[in-house]
């Protein structure tokens, strides 16, 4: 009988060799929507003599269906190979049920993934751990009581250790070579140690029996953390990487994040991985929301620092991710001193993505991580200051300039008057004051963003009507602009001459005051004694007390030449 076929998702590149040996890959295309079926019923077959031994502590948890809460098999001390933490799991729905009448089979080579966190101390030594299929998980009463049937190949330590050099959570996925209906882990030492596992979840996948939205495809819905030795002396025990708050990278709550750090032994590796719900469509978009907490400012070429690597299920899916792919973007986000969204396409589909940092001597030890996402997101200004003036504007507010993370590159953008429904506006410009809904539009999926509210001032604009042309003598000192009406309230005025008429001594005005009327009035401007007969052009324009400025308004001057004098013709004989 051949053993089962294992994988696990807590990875190293270094073991992807020999991890393509024993890796089940599952091939999911588009087709039939999957969606996870977990564990739901449990027992504790745990064994402890004079109090050492095996013991298990919130058993319920592996089976609540949150992938966030874990039961804790303890085992300490004990004699040897007699005593151990044990609990079986299946996937009957009664969880109180005392037999497996109700409980489903699933048949050979079913997929089961197993989500477990091994401390340090169980890595690199024998300790006994086995994953083992099962079936008729019952209470047969009498002295037997609470009994299992063993089916299929186990999977022991041997097989299972010798793949992690890391502490953490990890996803151990075995493909029972039996029907199966449910599985147990044990946990026990041949070498006198005492430890400690967590045990999250078991679960297969199944159809979902709607079609899911993009919302339920493309969300986050697991969370892999922790620290590989890397190239530490004494290995994974010597490693000092933490992850601190894993889950905040999933929260929707872009002002949370999780913390990677390598501690004071840089050349460990820490990790945080994304799971989503299904695997992507190939050229998707996945965002990263990060920050560097020393207050640095990051480029593409601080990549090399990190390294950010796709995975479908347990198998890479294209290469990693560096800055100088030219897809890469990498976004600055407004009123944030070093906040990024690193923005990227991935060609492969991919369900999940590791952010890795360490492994080898480098300044960069700390990394917050705010979002890992494959859904569109309109981020808006997050300082209100900022935001109100970026949409308060004469005449027009454009709504783009709200938009933090405006990637035109791969999303569409639409807008509206309404938070549901409605017809988009035809455009970002919007010229009455109001509230205004953005959403983005995935290009390649077709997601739509959640639509986010944003209010927008229009500031109005003056305006001021002026002739075609103002005449002016030669011998004035003062030309009179008259206008007839203005808008807006205008309380200053500026002219910029052109060059010919500063060379007749025209000097520029630059925002002087005038009392403007809504009915007409006259602008007075100095005539310079130096200016020729002609024509002088400049542009007049007019502003407000908001500062909004209105139209250039072409303003001719003409002038005239003064006219000669008059010819007498005086008849030196006349009587008078």
């Amino acid at each position: 009988m051949y053993p089962p076929v294992l994988s696990i998702c807590f990875r190293s590149l270094r073991l992807f060799a020999v991890m393509v040996l024993l890796l089940g890959v599952v091939n999911e295309g588009r087709g039939q929507d999957k969606v996870r079926r977990y564990a739901t019923r449990q027992h504790d077959f745990s064994i402890a003599l004079l109090g050492f031994g095996g013991s298990i502590d919130n058993a319920s948890n592996a089976v609540n269906g949150n992938p966030r809460d874990a039961s804790t098999l303890r085992f300490l001390l004990g004699a040897a190979g007699l005593t151990y933490a044990e609990q079986v799991v299946d996937f009957n729905p009664n969880p109180a049920a005392t037999n497996a009448s109700g409980s489903p089979t699933f048949p050979a080579g079913t997929p089961v993934f197993i989500k477990l966190s091994l401390p340090a101390n169980l890595l690199g030594v024998l300790t006994g751990i086995v994953i083992q299929p099962i079936t008729n998980l019952r209470n047969a009463g009498g002295l037997t009581g609470w009994t299992y049937t063993n089916v299929g190949s186990q999977v022991t330590s041997g097989g299972l250790l010798a793949l992690l050099n890391g502490a953490g959570e990890s996803e151990i996925i075995i493909t029972p070579n039996a029907s199966f209906q449910g599985v147990r882990i044990r946990l026990t030492s041949a070498l006198g140690v005492s430890a400690t596992s967590q045990f999250f979840h078991a679960y297969v996948m199944e159809d979902a029996s709607v079609t899911l939205n993009c919302e339920e495809r493309n969300a986050p819905i697991d969370v892999l953390s922790g620290v590989r030795a890397g190239s530490v002396e004494g290995g994974i025990v010597n490693a000092t990487g933490t992850v601190t708050n894993p889950w905040n990278a999933r929260d929707d709550n872009t002002t949370s994040y999780a913390l990677i750090s390598t501690g004071v032994q840089l050349l460990s590796e820490v990790f945080h991985t994304t799971i989503f719900a299904s695997p992507s469509t190939p050229n998707q978009v996945v965002r990263v929301l990060l920050q560097d907490p020393g207050a640095n400012l990051l480029d593409l070429n601080l990549l090399s620092t990190f390294q950010i690597q796709p995975y479908l299920r347990n198998t890479v899916a294209g290469s990693p991710i560096s800055g100088n792919a030219s897809t890469v973007s990498l976004r600055l986000l407004p009123s944030s001193s070093n906040k990024y969204e690193l923005t990227i396409p991935v060609t492969s589909s991919f369900d999940r993505i590791e952010i890795k940092m360490g492994g080898v001597a480098e300044a960069l030890t700390q990394l917050r991580i705010y979002e890992v996402s494959r859904l569109p997101r309109v981020l808006v200004i997050d300082d209100p200051t900022e935001l109100a003036t970026a949409l308060t504007r004469c005449g027009s507010v454009d709504l783009i300039g709200a938009i933090a993370n405006y990637q035109p590159d791969y999303y569409n953008y639409q807008y509206y008057t309404a938070s549901t429904g409605g017809s988009p506006l035809p455009s970002s410009v919007v010229t009455a004051n109001g509230n205004y809904y953005i959403e983005a539009i995935d290009k390649i999926t077709g997601c739509v963003s959640p639509r986010v509210v944003v209010t927008a001032t229009v500031l109005p604009t003056p305006t001021i009507t002026i002739p075609q042309l103002t005449t002016a003598c030669q011998e004035d000192s003062q030309i009179h602009i008259v206008y007839s009406a203005t808008t807006a309230a205008p309380i200053t005025y500026s002219i910029d001459w052109n060059t010919e008429a500063e060379s007749m001594g025209f000097v520029d005005i630059e925002n002087s005051s005038h009392n403007f009327s809504p009915t007409g009035g006259t602008i007075l401007i100095n005539k310079p004694s130096a200016a020729i007969p002609g024509d002088y052009q400049g542009i007049l324009i007019v502003k407000n007390a908001s500062g909004c400025a209105s139209e250039n308004l072409n303003l001719t001057i003409k002038i005239q030449p003064k006219p000669p004098p008059p010819l007498l013709n005086i008849n030196p004989h006349s009587q008078y």
